[in-house]
């Protein structure tokens, strides 16, 4: 499981919008973790974490673009292009619409929910599934997701229904933090958020026997800085990477 949290304009200290995620998987993935720094070709430059460099699990480009998100058990999977490599076309995008075309790409085998946002803060959250997605966009500066379908229109794609209970407790306990923090958001506060533990072990610092948080980011897009810590939250030491603007005259 993952969670993410999103806060821009008034929701944030300084206006900035702001990305915050938790990715959770087996404790044996940790010490695979590498966070890789990608050139290809004319596209933007990029940052993203990956387990033993197959892969991407969250990550943000010069071009302002932030992709994130969570993993979903979608019903309907079916032969076709693996998410992850829809993953990677996001991090490829010069503008918001391209990074969200990749989310819909018509041939892909199952899907992600991908939270996606750029640098004029906009933000959302792309619930798909191999068949359909919902586009939903942040409402009142904030978003937040975990791992099942919250939009009505997507909720029939839920492989479990009866397999939900953690993710539904992330999900909402995330949004109680940003709008008890509306107008407080930091990256140093987010790092305080981001370490919750409460329905713990199953927490958003999650720290459970079969699954665990083995990274964790925070995405400035506007100023193309992040922070990544490798382990639980409320025991990591966060690391600040910037990258270069990327701009149109450079494709």
């Amino acid at each position: 499981g993952c969670s993410d949290m999103v806060a821009r304009g008034r929701a944030t200290a300084d206006g900035s919008t702001l990305v915050a995620h938790t990715n959770d998987l087996g404790p044996e993935v940790e010490d695979d973790l590498v966070l890789l720094k990608v050139q290809a070709g004319d596209e933007p430059e990029f940052l993203a974490c990956s387990v033993g460099g197959l892969g991407y699990s969250a990550g943000f480009n010069a071009a302002g673009i932030v992709m994130s998100g969570n993993q979903l058990s979608n019903s309907d999977i079916r032969p076709g292009v693996p998410r992850l490599l829809a993953v990677r076309a996001i991090l490829a995008a010069r503008r918001l619409e391209e990074a969200m075309a990749a989310c819909l790409l018509p041939r892909r085998a199952s899907n992600y929910n991908n939270v996606i946002a750029d640098a004029d803060g906009e933000v959302y959250s792309m619930e798909g599934s191999a068949t359909d997605c919902e586009p939903i966009y942040i409402d009142g500066d904030l978003l937040a997701h975990a791992n099942h379908y919250a939009s009505s229109a997507m909720r029939h794609f839920e492989a479990d229904r009866n397999d939900i209970a953690g993710s539904v407790i992330r999900h909402n306990r995330a949004m109680r933090l940003l709008r008890e923090n509306y107008g407080r958001l930091s990256p140093e506060l987010f790092r305080t958020l981001l370490a919750d533990h409460a329905n713990y072990p199953g927490s958003i610092c999650k720290h459970g026997v079969d699954s665990v948080t083995v990274f964790s980011m925070i995405v400035n897009p506007e100023e193309r800085r992040a922070w990544f810590a490798r382990g639980r939250p409320c025991q990591a030491t966060y690391s600040e990477h910037v990258l270069e603007p990327w701009t149109w005259d450079r494709a």
